[in-house]
């Protein structure tokens, strides 16, 4: 189904909203190392012991610094919201208190119940794409007083993604699709 956005819209910014609250979903969801509907934690043993101890001991203490629950604890709110909104959106026969059941059972579901599967998925994540240093210098880093001040900031950050995001994303739309006009197409989003 295509849909023409002006910069202007509410659609456009419905648009983000559902497109940041994916984007979340599936960097929580898709780390591909992990199927979190399986045994969490006899899976990540299994597959740790594919790795050097002292990269796993990293990798843990880096989770640990980062505070990798307490990261997706405090992006739940902003991601119940959009839930809240998709939600509503795709189901207008259902009462304001369903959508928010539905949206506080989510958020029990993805992170609280699945809090220890979301860091397991991460460290092993991790272990796929940084090295042994990368990790001890990432866990030192996030440690110290400055790393810990900035990682308490990142959801703030995420949070303001999707206005920066609609600033520039018509836009961009816009100019592609008159490049593509100029070549003889009329693409729609």
């Amino acid at each position: 189904m295509s849909r023409v956005f002006s910069s202007e819209s509410a659609g456009m910014s419905a648009f983000l909203k559902r497109t940041s609250a994916a984007l979340i979903v599936a960097g929580v969801f898709s780390t591909g190392a992990l199927a979190l509907d399986s045994s969490p934690t006899s899976e990540v043993e299994q597959k740790l012991k594919a790795y050097d101890p002292e990269s796993i001991a990293a990798a843990r203490q880096y989770a640990r610094a980062a505070d990798m629950k307490g990261m997706m604890a405090r992006v739940a709110p902003t991601l119940r919201q959009q839930i809240i909104a998709g939600a509503r959106a795709q189901n207008p026969n259902l009462s304001s208190a369903q959508i928010e059941t539905f949206a506080d059972a989510f958020v029990k579901s993805a992170f609280v119940d699945n809090a220890q599967a979301i860091e397991d998925a991460s460290i092993l994540m991790m272990m796929d794409i940084f090295d042994k240093d990368e990790l001890v210098a990432l866990g030192k880093f996030y440690s110290s007083p400055i790393g810990a001040s900035i990682m308490s900031k990142m959801p703030k950050m995420m949070e303001r993604m999707p206005t920066l995001l609609s600033s520039i994303v018509p836009r961009a739309i816009k100019d592609a699709q008159e490049k593509m006009k100029k070549n003889g197409l009329d693409v729609k989003i």
